[in-house]
């Protein structure tokens, strides 16, 4: 486990009056120079940066307020989509264009439309006012550019020459609007003007991660999700660039405490994926609507914290993440591939699964280095769930001169179920709440711990939650290549929800090459030091109790509950097929 933690907070959204844009109708989306295969407009529509960036919008109310669901639940979520004239919303010739004037907005239409029938509580901010469709959707503001690159400014870019400065890179400008608007998330899809103008895929990857620390460095604790791309006839693109780009999101994920998506969002869309324009770029109607629904589906599952519905007399929530169904057809959520389910618990007998678990740590005994106290009596299996019990004892126990406070349970799978590389492994949790307590799932190798360096040795902390931080969980590997050698590459999330509240899936692909793992069926971390570490393993199920004030878990307090539990609903092992 990780015994150092990183404070972050919650996002706070400050609102701002709504202001009218100055639309501009009539714009083409036409190809830009013969031969450009990028999402450009023509001459006309490439517009200069925003005079009047921070326009934001409430429903289509202004003063900064919203009418819809969930006005009463506090300041709405401030979204922000970024990029280019995909992010407009053009698509088709511009005789299409015009004949369906009314259909503009791109997948913005489709997201704002999900998002009000879930009752979110929202507004869209930008400040551009390129073809600004506030006649037709709830909240027009934006920040699309169309013609913009990632980079900017060296005359390379389409729209360097209508822009003021010379320079249409959306890194040298994306700070100022940032600034401006204050989002919570930012949608990104940029990069298609970038390949039309001629960039490779290796620079645009290297201008990718620019944009992406801009974003960040302008705004720590925004939520970024970025868009897979998608050219008509370019498979270097559709296929070697969005990998890269995978690659990209998930360091800035590593380095920005989790807050990092990549999201596939042409996924499901019908052939051809774009509309009828020359450059053969800009998507057609069909897949703007699916876009709108995987915007929808990513920024809902990542964030749910960040998406108050209201219920009932604001009562505790209910499960955010449904159970997947029991059954050999079942699929890991979230998860690309066939796979076949090898093993599964999901602890609806009337007693523990003895062939599959064993109580007590592996190494026997007790925890040296924690403060709780393992017994054989401190979990239940009942009505479908594994419950592992914190308990406050009358009486503390002694062990390794340290006084032991809560009786909870180790369950784990040493010799019985072994799980290994090339497998899909899938968690539904629900953790302990109160100060000191320690809710985990992990993963050990089989020969551990009887070698005492614990060389060539591996430990998958598939999660790890603080009860004394409800919101956050912490993901990692360690690998040790010799006694003194110690890798790790481990992130502390936040991805939206109180995991005490309401269960949620984790997933763990474990490959070859690294190790990705997965919350609600959504990429979060993802660690490539687990290379060659291929040695078959065994499940860890438990409770801790932190040691001090200075450990990462800390100590229980006078409002620790004396009695808490880490439910776990099902555990869940697939073979790659």
């Amino acid at each position: 486990m990780r015994a150092v933690a990183a404070a972050f907070a919650l996002v706070s959204c400050a609102l701002a009056a709504c202001t009218s844009g100055g639309g501009q109708d009539g714009r083409s989306a036409s190809s830009g120079p013969e031969g450009a295969a990028g999402a450009t407009t023509s001459p006309a529509a490439a517009v200069a940066a925003p005079a009047t960036p921070g326009l934001s919008c409430g429903g289509g109310v202004t003063a900064g307020t919203r009418s819809g669901p969930g006005t009463e639940l506090g300041a709405p979520v401030r979204i922000m989509p970024l990029g280019d004239s995909i992010t407009i919303g053009m698509h088709g010739t511009g005789a299409d264009w015009q004949a369906n004037k009314s259909l503009r907005g791109g997948y913005r239409a489709r997201l704002e439309e999900l998002l009000d029938g879930s009752a979110v509580s929202y507004e869209m901010v930008g400040g551009s006012d390129a073809v600004d469709p506030r006649e037709q959707l709830p909240c027009g503001a934006h920040e699309g550019h169309g013609g913009w690159c990632a980079r900017g400014g060296d005359g390379d870019c389409y729209a360097d020459d209508y822009v003021e400065g010379g320079d249409a890179g959306l890194v040298s400008h994306v700070a100022e609007w940032m600034d401006a608007a204050e989002p919570d998330v930012v949608l990104l899809h940029a990069g298609t003007n970038d390949i039309g103008s001629g960039r490779g895929i290796e620079a645009l990857a290297v201008d990718y991660a620019q944009l992406v620390e801009e974003i960040f460095s302008a705004r720590p604790d925004v939520y970024l999700f970025v868009s897979a791309l998608h050219i008509a006839g370019r498979d270097d693109v559709n296929e070697d660039f969005n990998e890269r780009l995978r690659d990209v999101v998930a360091d800035a994920a590593r380095a920005h405490r989790g807050r990092a998506y990549f999201v596939d969002t042409y996924a499901g869309a019908a052939e051809p994926l774009t509309g009828d324009d020359a450059n053969g770029l800009h998507p057609s109607l069909a897949t703007y609507e699916v876009m709108g629904q995987n915007w929808f589906d990513a920024i809902s599952a990542s964030l749910p914290g960040l998406f108050p519905v209201r219920g009932a007399g604001d009562a505790a929530p209910a499960d955010q993440v449904a159970a997947p169904p029991v059954g050999a057809n079942v699929q890991p959520m979230g998860a690309t591939g066939a796979f076949q389910l090898v093993a599964q618990q999901e602890f609806d007998g009337p007693s523990l699964d003895t062939a599959t678990w064993t109580l007590g740590p592996p190494w026997g005994g007790q925890f040296c280095q924690g403060r709780e106290h393992f017994t054989d009596n401190a979990f239940d299996v009942s009505d479908g769930l594994l419950r592992i019990f914190f308990r406050q004892r009358d009486e503390p126990v002694d062990h390794c001169g340290i006084p032991r406070t809560y009786d909870t349970a180790m369950l784990q799978s040493k010799g019985k179920l072994t799980v290994q590389s090339g497998q899909y492994l899938e968690f539904r949790l629900r953790a302990a709440r109160g100060e000191g307590l320690w809710s985990i799932a992990w993963i050990l190798p089989e020969s551990w711990p009887d070698d005492a360096c614990r060389t060539q040795t591996y430990e998958l902390d598939v999660f790890e939650h603080l009860g004394k931080d409800p919101v956050r969980i912490n993901q990692s590997a360690h690998v040790r290549g010799t006694c003194e050698e110690l890798e790790e590459d481990q992130a502390l999330l936040q991805p939206g929800g109180d995991f005490t509240a309401t269960f949620h899936v984790i997933g763990v692909d474990w490959g070859p090459e690294q190790v990705t793992y997965y919350i609600d069926g959504v990429e979060s971390f993802r660690s490539s030091k687990f290379a060659g570490h291929d040695e078959p393993g065994f499940i860890v199920l438990n409770g801790f109790l932190g040691r001090a004030e200075d450990d990462w878990a800390g100590p229980e307090s006078a409002s620790t509950p004396e009695t808490a539990e880490f439910q776990v609903d099902y555990v869940r092992v697939w073979d790659k097929a």
